[in-house]
């Protein structure tokens, strides 16, 4: 759950970044592409993490199994 609500704050967070202004100096020096690029790999990455959690959960056939299918920091987590 606390996993789904950082995501969904992630999201949130990425939504204000494409409301901008696409011609605005960016702080980092990097271009509007090159910071839309990296956050969109971003985003792909953590999608990526949550279905293998999920994948995870849905063969949990016990209390432990399922426990272990829980992200930990750095990832999800492997039976």
């Amino acid at each position: 759950m606390k996993t789904l609500v950082s995501g969904l704050a992630l999201a949130l967070a990425c939504s204000s970044v494409f409301a901008q202004d696409t011609q605005a100096p960016t702080p980092s020096g990097q271009s509007f592409e090159q910071m839309q690029q990296e956050m969109i790999s971003h985003i792909a990455r953590h999608i990526a993490r949550m279905q293998q959690a999920q994948q995870c959960a849905r063969a949990a056939t016990n209390v432990q199994q399922l426990q272990a299918c829980r992200p930990q920091h750095g990832g999800a987590g492997q039976r």
